[in-house]
């Protein structure tokens, strides 16, 4: 039985996507040993975007040559580290050189309209730990990393960075309302009543390339090789959110039915599977082959997989 039940907002929609999910994922921290390029793409993009806006933080808006280097360099070991968690990767588009252009188109995009608003960094990479009312007894606690606050034209607005290859307007469109974005909005306003932040950017970053047909990419991939790509592009987008004081109130009242169900899980110990996730938006779940075995779940033979804890604060 636990002590104390800490969510962010991936442990939460985990849970809600599948007890089981979460349970392998999150209980017992099991995690495939292929790495996901599109998170790797992510988590390096993220990493420049943090440094550069570090920078801004502490100096104003930088010119390139004050910035190019640290950035670019935080976003090599970002790289480094993240290979080397995993045994084999995907080879695709999504390259540290295509990472990269990416993040230099961005700060070429925003540059000037971010200096015509004024731009004020306030905090960047905002680790939070947030008490909620205990659940049965049990402490409870949000936690999360809220990517930027910055004020611009005098509003502040708490900002969330989105790598995606999906249509912008289909992304923009699904993660509208997001439960994410309403939770760190609520934690920015209790931490931190000071900034007044009533809204929500996400701060989207598209990028995509086209598998190439050509005979040099055939040949490639029949001889086992990845495919090559053309046509690399990106194109960015920043969508606002705003939330109310009741929607916030509707979102701890919901975060705590979903800490609720994980601690009657925890006490019956069992983690049951949500049939309709094993085929999910992407393909089929990470966990299917630990779930499809003909024995309990925790007998499951899990030597596929590797081991790495999730804490958003690290």
């Amino acid at each position: 039985m636990i002590t104390q039940l800490e969510l962010d907002n991936s442990k939460r929609s985990t849970f809600q996507e599948c007890p089981r999910k979460f349970y392998w994922n999150y209980d017992q921290h099991l995690v495939s040993k292929r790495g996901s390029s599109a998170l790797r793409f992510g988590s390096v993009l993220h990493r420049g975007l943090e440094e550069y806006y570090k920078i801004v933080l502490e100096n104003g808006l930088p010119a390139i040559d004050d910035y190019s280097k640290r950035c670019l360099l935080a976003m090599k070991d970002e790289w480094d580290t993240a290979t080397d968690e995993r045994e084999d990767w995907w080879l695709d588009w999504r390259t540290f050189e295509n990472c990269v252009t990416t993040f230099l188109n961005y700060v070429q995009y925003w540059e000037e309209v971010d200096k015509d608003a004024g731009i004020e960094v306030l905090q960047v990479e905002d680790k939070f730990t947030l008490a909620l009312p205990p659940i049965s007894g049990i402490p409870l606690n949000f936690i999360g990393r809220i990517d930027l606050v910055l004020r611009l034209h005098g509003t502040t607005h708490v900002m969330d960075h989105k790598t995606t290859s999906m249509n912008l307007n289909i992304m923009s469109n699904r993660v509208g309302r997001s439960a994410q974005t309403i939770g760190y909005l609520y934690a920015t306003q209790v931490q931190h009543p000071e900034f007044e932040a009533h809204d929500f950017f996400i701060n989207y970053c598209y990028s995509h390339a086209n598998k190439s047909r050509s005979r040099d990419s055939l040949a490639q991939q029949a001889a086992g090789g990845g495919a090559l790509f053309t046509g690399f592009k990106n194109e960015f987008l920043r969508m606002p959110e705003i939330h109310t004081e009741r929607i916030m109130a509707e979102w701890v009242y919901m975060f705590r039915q979903t800490a609720a169900h994980i601690v009657e899980c925890y006490k019956k110990d069992f983690f049951p599977m949500n049939f309709d996730s094993c085929e999910g938006k992407y393909g089929k779940c990470t966990y299917l082959g630990l779930c499809e075995q003909q024995c309990g779940f925790r007998e499951a033979n899990t030597e596929s997989y590797t081991k790495s804890e999730w804490d958003p604060r690290r």
